[in-house]
């Protein structure tokens, strides 16, 4: 099916992220089922939220990119919320296998050369824009990088400008398709239920800043295989959660307001620990484990 295309202007961005956070797999496709073999073909989809900037990234890796292809690409990314605000409203794919409903629809529909000087109709809309082909009131601050050695497509983004707030935590579904500029060919989806992500909250400061928390202390930090967690709050600390910077929960468990606790078993690194009082959060600080 074909697409307008829209030229705009936009600010293209060094692809970088916090070195330890991790890409997590969402589908898997098939090579070769694609419409069209002379466009991409889809094989893998692929996220990544980088908490200490609150930036979301997403990786769709290919069953090849000719030189043909780098220089005419195009991708979907389809997000439906669970609890959509009012003006969230729904609009259909256009591939005929997927048949579920979406909230918004990122796109990367652009010609230009790898890995990042591209131009084309690059943004993110909302469901009555796609529903009306209206693709001129873009949030386009985004990032495409294209690596035809590794088959690779890397988007970056602002969380907020495609999930907002009050999305966060929720079972959020997503899916993808690559093509061209002009047409879909592929969508990295093998059922009708599209994979689900749910993001935590982003950190109120970077990973360097965040030394402590008014609720509770941890000592010593850095450390190699013990921590001490001291509440200094009314109500004892009942859970400790442990992230990685990508935002993955390693670790959770209940505890006693005054505790030591075993950290031997985290890999060596930097992590975000949450704490909570009877259910109710108390708050955040990083742990730093050394060898």
């Amino acid at each position: 099916m074909k697409k307008r295309f829209t030229f705009l202007f936009f600010l293209l961005v060094v692809c970088s992220f916090t070195a330890s956070a991790q890409w997590t797999m969402l589908e898997t496709d098939n090579a070769g089922d694609g419409g069209d073999p002379s466009l991409l073909d889809g094989v893998a989809f692929e996220y990544m939220h980088d908490l200490a900037t609150d930036s979301l990234w997403f990786r769709i890796t290919t069953s090849g990119i000719s030189d043909m292809q780098s220089m005419d690409v195009g991708v979907n990314i389809m997000v439906w919320f669970p609890n959509p605000a009012a003006d969230e409203t729904l609009f259909q794919f256009w591939s005929p296998g997927n048949s579920i409903s979406w909230h918004r629809l990122l796109t990367t529909w652009v010609t230009g050369s790898a890995p990042s000087n591209y131009s084309g109709t690059i943004g993110i809309s909302q469901g009555a824009d796609v529903t009306n082909a209206n693709y001129d009131e873009l949030v386009d601050d985004l990032t495409i990088n294209v690596n035809p050695t590794e088959n690779t497509i890397i988007i970056g983004m602002n969380r907020a400008d495609l999930i907002p707030n009050d999305q966060l935590g929720q079972a959020v579904e997503i899916s993808s398709a690559v093509g061209s500029s002009m047409a879909w060919n592929d969508d990295i989806l093998t059922s009708t239920t599209a994979p689900i992500i749910s993001l935590m909250e982003p950190m109120t400061t970077s990973i360097d800043e965040l030394t402590g928390s008014d609720a509770f202390y941890v000592f010593p930090n850095p450390a190699t295989n013990e921590i001490n967690i001291q509440s200094n709050a009314g109500l004892p600390i009942s859970t400790l959660e442990f992230y990685d910077l990508s935002g993955k929960l390693v670790r959770s468990m209940q505890t006693n307001s005054n505790l030591s606790i075993d950290i031997s078993a985290l890999p060596v690194g930097s992590f975000i620990l949450k704490a909570y009082a009877e259910g109710v959060f108390s708050g955040v600080t990083k742990v730093m484990r050394i060898p």
